[in-house]
């Protein structure tokens, strides 16, 4: 039964899953089906994209039927066995996400979907220098490379040292948690800031195509209320 269920699940999203139809940014392998469902569903993202009630909750919608289908989808794997369970999940998260991404494509219009991608490229900050999308298009240096890591890995250790010392031990204070994610935020722009600052003059340029104005991405701190 749990073999007709799983087959049934790659079936369904199979047909979405041939190619990404919005050309949106991001990691070579996405570890998480949410990342862009979390964006578009933010407030203060749906307002940059200009998304009116009916659109908004049309990708609400979405986001939330693919969901259904991936939780389906894992449920169905039940006792897979290793090897085959990791290769399974990952195909599974992958035609889910391009399911969403094809779904979002019918949706927004391509200037929507540009500048939604230029939001996560500046939200990812340092992290997007990785991606496919963005390293290709800077052409960075072996020796860039090796600063950004180096920038990267600072960042990631300086976030640990406050999460670590910063976390609340006992029951929910939100105030704490507000000051620590405030920190985390200084964390991450100043290293999208000193990666940025490596660059030339022709790669500047081309960061300012893939990241678009600045947006205040502050406001996507998901775990307070979003700001106006």
């Amino acid at each position: 039964m749990r073999r007709t269920l799983l087959a049934s699940a790659f079936l369904v999203l199979g047909a979405a899953a041939a190619a990404d139809p919005t050309g949106l940014p991001g990691p070579p392998a996405e570890v998480s089906v949410n990342a862009y469902k979390r964006l578009v569903n933010h407030p203060a993202v749906a307002k940059e994209l200009g998304l009116d009630a009916k659109k908004a909750k049309a990708a609400f919608d979405l986001g939330l039927e693919t969901s259904k289908k991936y939780t389906a989808g894992m449920a169905a794997l039940g006792r897979v066995p290793g090897p085959e369970r990791t290769k399974k999940k990952a195909e599974l998260r992958e035609a889910t996400e391009l399911e969403y991404r094809a779904g979002l494509a019918k949706l927004l219009t391509p200037a929507q979907l540009r500048r939604l991608g230029q939001v996560r490229v500046q939200a990812e900050g340092v992290a997007a220098f990785a991606w496919p999308e963005v390293a290709g298009p800077l052409k960075l240096t072996d020796a860039q490379k090796a600063q950004v890591g180096k920038i990267t890995k600072d960042m990631d250790a300086a976030r640990s040292t406050i999460i670590r010392t910063d976390l609340p031990t006992t029951g929910v204070d939100a105030e704490k948690a507000k000051a620590m994610s405030a920190k985390i935020y200084e964390v991450q722009r100043k290293a999208a800031a000193d990666a940025v600052g490596l660059l030339d003059a022709a790669q500047k340029k081309v960061w300012k195509d893939l990241a678009g104005e600045p947006f205040d991405v502050s406001k996507l701190d998901f775990g307070a209320d979003p700001k106006d």
